[in-house]
């Protein structure tokens, strides 16, 4: 390729990396389209072979063409949520009137010391297209705990992760794709971090361990519609896809970064 053009297109980069990974199946990627991290190394391989070229005159005029240019910066509001609003939800059989009613019996029960779980599931229930209507339309987190109160307790919170995730068990989830994960972090290490002793002897009390307050933590980012935050967004990726295996629509394709610890680990 290098030979033909400086610049190869978008076709050339993934003629080459199906090419690759078709003679060598081995170096497909575990996770996605097979290639990506391929594709990805690849431009940026190509990149770093241009930057000596500045005086070349194909290389000044694609950069003048397609150069960086500063973007003007987005409020943040509208970069927080993890979704645009909804336009159009299926709410049947409620309105203003009766959702504002299910709500006032969920406050009421929220004040009691024994709620009864029955009617909280039942009225959770009900509202649950109009508060996912809400907080997708810029409802706040402070909003929604004040107007839904059981959303604050990590149980409120695993079980409106089941009603995301069709049923889905958070927490049983968590602690199968841990007692997976840890072993094979284990193995890689091969007794060479002086954390290895340490962490085979704590292991059995670590995949026991009840950890509600993280995983409630995690619920939140899907409860409350907000994105990872950029320090923390390759882990949670990680923990989203491969520990959870969890996907939802119009996901990106995952970061080179985390699609090699994956391989990795497979």
């Amino acid at each position: 390729m290098a030979l033909i053009k400086m610049f190869p297109t978008s076709d050339d980069y993934v003629k080459v990396c199906k090419a690759l990974i078709l003679k060598y199946p081995f170096l497909k990627d575990k996770e996605g389209n097979g290639y990506h991290t391929w594709h990805m190394s690849l431009k940026r391989k190509f990149k770093y072979e241009r930057v000596p070229l500045v005086d070349d005159e194909e290389v000044r005029r694609m950069k003048q063409k397609f150069g960086h240019h500063t973007k003007p910066l987005q409020q943040e509001e509208n970069t927080s949520k993890r979704a645009k609003a909804s336009k159009k939800v299926d709410i049947i059989g409620e309105d203003d009137t009766s959702v504002a009613s299910h709500v006032k019996v969920l406050q009421d029960q929220y004040r009691k010391t024994q709620p009864d779980a029955r009617m909280v599931e039942e009225r959770m229930m009900r509202t649950f297209a109009w508060r996912r209507r809400e907080i997708a339309n810029g409802m706040t987190v402070k909003e929604a705990i004040n107007k839904y109160p059981f959303l604050k307790s990590p149980c409120g919170l695993f079980q409106e992760m089941g009603r995301l995730h069709d049923e889905m068990n958070i927490c049983r989830r968590f602690e199968d794709g841990f007692k997976v994960l840890v072993p094979k972090v284990l193995s890689l290490t091969q007794r060479k971090s002086p954390l290895a002793d340490l962490a085979l002897e704590e292991r059995e009390a670590a995949l026991t361990e009840d950890v509600p307050g993280v995983i409630a933590a995690f619920c939140a980012y899907f409860i409350y519609n907000v994105v990872y935050p950029s320090r923390l967004k390759n882990t949670l990726i990680f923990i989203q896809r491969y520990v959870l295996k969890m996907s939802e629509v119009g996901d990106k394709p995952l970061p080179v970064s985390v699609t090699r610890v994956i391989n990795i680990l497979a």
